[in-house]
């Protein structure tokens, strides 16, 4: 079978010399002669592209360097046509102009995507129609609410609104302490049943429990304190314990100072990882405390988070720049805002709380009686053991309570 003719020339005497110098000056690097006649796809006969290859190279046209066994072609870079330098200058000039005329088109494209970016977030026609309707509907319903101020209606007092906080306070112990009673109660009552006998139960008697709208109240904006009753055993006597935890934000400023209302006792609590908190105690809170509890209430200086704070055991990580309170930095407080006692505890790993409670509650005690504790003491004596409130009723020989106020 014979092979398909070729349709590419084959070139002979000069034209050939001129294809093969014009091919290795277009590369600019080193061939064989097998290399050129291959990447001339035949044009040039391998025999002839090696004799015109060294012919050129005894011109000077061409560098020729032998490797072993291969001899390698390159142009002559003596020869090789060069850019002036006038053509050089010009063209650096011309791409610096160019450079700067692209920073500057950079630029305007840069503020126009930040245009564009506003009016992307700028409200349309359409939603601006909608946002005048609203505020309008809201407008109208001020309007309302103004309306019998205007006409004359007298106003809440500040004082008639503390009396409403006020009782809204007592009535919500009130009910938070009667629904713990009937929790406890109900829990030993089915705790043998089934629960569907418990459900047939609670249908017959008719118990109603707290509607989903009771527990958004008790979540409300009203609800900002937290109260607690404990039960424990000071000296072997019972002693029911009220606690108040107490909102310490801005918005509660008004609100607050109603939860020191017979107060027999002042926790004053702050966070030992936390070293402005110690120092808001001194610029704040013992300022509110003595303005309205008087001189002569008994306060309780707490540290807490004690477990966080660095020992011989647990050291800081390496590197550490966290400061933290010492327990002399919290007795020198003590003493300066006259506190009955300084107190370190770790309510994570139930360390110091119990000896916490049992301060605040001898000192409770001693106010009650009339007994002057204003001033820094050290520790208390004597054990206590504490029961949780079980709704149950309070033991008959239990026949006066305290309310300790905490201040965090």
């Amino acid at each position: 079978m014979s092979k398909p003719k070729s349709d590419i020339k084959v070139l002979k005497g000069q034209e050939a010399e001129d294809k093969v110098l014009e091919y290795v000056k277009r590369m600019n690097r080193p061939y064989g002669a097998v290399d050129v006649a291959a990447n001339l796809k035949g044009a040039v006969p391998k025999a002839a592209t090696q004799k015109i290859l060294v012919s050129l190279a005894e011109k000077g046209a061409l560098v020729q360097k032998t490797y072993g066994k291969t001899t390698f072609f390159v142009a002559n870079q003596a020869k090789l046509d060069t850019v002036p330098a006038e053509k050089i200058a010009f063209f650096e000039e011309e791409y610096k102009r160019i450079d700067d005329e692209n920073k500057l088109l950079l630029s305007d494209i840069k503020s126009a995507n930040n245009e564009w970016s506003k009016i992307k977030s700028t409200p349309s026609d359409a939603e601006l129609d909608t946002q005048i309707v609203e505020l309008m509907q809201v407008v109208a319903k001020k309007y309302a609410i103004l309306q019998p101020l205007r006409s004359g209606s007298p106003l809440v007092s500040a004082e008639d609104l503390a009396l409403v906080d006020a009782e809204w306070i007592k009535w919500r112990t009130e009910w938070v302490r009667r629904r713990k009673i009937f929790t406890n109660f109900w829990q030993l009552t089915t705790d043998a049943l089934a629960p569907q006998d418990a459900t047939e139960l609670s249908e017959e008697l008719g118990i109603e429990l707290d509607a989903p709208e009771h527990a958004a109240l008790e979540r409300s904006t009203l609800s900002v304190f937290d109260n607690y009753v404990a039960e424990i055993r000071l000296d072997e006597k019972p002693v029911q314990l009220a606690l108040w935890d107490t909102a310490g934000q801005e918005e509660y400023e008004r609100l607050r100072p109603m939860s020191y209302s017979k107060s027999h006792v002042i926790l004053i609590a702050f966070a030992l990882d936390t070293p402005d908190s110690l120092e808001n105690v001194e610029t704040k809170w013992i300022e509110e405390v003595r303005s309205i509890c008087g001189p002569t209430i008994p306060v309780i200086l707490v540290g807490c988070k004690a477990d966080l704070r660095p020992s011989p055991d647990q050291p800081s990580p390496p590197g550490s720049s966290r400061t933290w309170v010492t327990r002399e930095q919290g007795e020198r407080v003590a003493h300066a805002i006259g506190a009955r006692a300084y107190k370190e505890c770790s309510a994570l790993k139930i360390e110091g709380v119990d000896d916490v409670f049992e301060t605040a509650t001898r000192a409770s005690m001693l106010m009650r009686d009339g007994v002057p504790t204003n001033g820094h003491a050290g520790t208390t004596e004597g054990r206590h053991h504490r029961r949780r409130s079980s709704g149950k009723g309070v033991d008959k020989e239990t026949s006066k309570s305290w309310t300790c106020c905490v201040v965090c």
